[in-house]
């Protein structure tokens, strides 16, 4: 009898952790392994916030990029060029007299031309009205939450250029024999894919719950 009593205060010096006993001793073990864990719990979290911050960052930085490849596609005069002649979607570059004369769009359908003007201009405005308000939601949209406005914004960017593009493609320059399709062009092109890779990321991106 005396031993069951005397044995009982033993429970004060053991740790309980699931269905095992684990003595803490002199040495504080259980303490050590606690610490160890929460330790481990905020090198994890740590390492976690800054991958968001990182894909974050990434995704703003292909965000400007694209942006900067749709002025330039819809700015510069290289969408159809040749030796003597350098074309963009505003006006026709001549070299004639050991110079560079500018003149207007000749033998272009009018309704075409307008179509890939707008819609360039359309898709600059999307890109960069996009990028705002995906800085916009991320301190305003509900935890847990999709970026679908700032993805449906991205997409719609995505469809103007791919018109645009497509249009040019299609009906302009279809029977000139000289020249070729310039580097404003490829990077109409480009600009397609970046905004339909980040369209799609916006899409399925969700704001961190926690």
């Amino acid at each position: 009898m005396n031993d069951f009593v005397d044995s009982t205060p033993l429970y004060a010096e053991f740790g309980v952790e699931g269905d095992n006993l684990k003595p803490f001793g002199s040495s504080g073990h259980f303490i050590e392994g606690k610490k160890k864990k929460n330790f481990m719990g905020g090198a994890c979290a740590f390492s976690f916030q800054k991958a968001t911050m990182l894909m974050l960052a990434g995704i703003v930085v292909l965000h400007i990029t694209t942006i900067i490849l749709l002025l330039v596609a819809a700015i510069d005069n290289a969408w159809w060029i040749s030796d003597t002649v350098s074309t963009d979607l505003w006006g026709r570059w001549e070299f004639t007299n050991s110079a560079w004369h500018f003149t207007n769009l000749k033998n272009y359908p009018e309704e075409y031309l307008q179509a890939v003007q707008a819609t360039s201009v359309l898709a600059c405005i999307f890109a960069i009205l996009a990028l705002f308000v995906f800085v916009a939601q991320l301190f305003t949209l509900p935890k847990g939450q999709r970026f679908t406005f700032t993805g449906i914004l991205q997409l719609i960017a995505c469809l103007c250029i791919m018109i645009a593009a497509s249009i040019y493609t299609a009906e302009l320059h279809t029977n000139e024999t000289v020249g070729g399709y310039g580097h404003s062009y490829v990077l109409a092109w480009i600009s397609f894919v970046l905004t339909f890779i980040l369209a799609i990321t916006y899409l399925i991106l969700r704001k961190k719950s926690e």
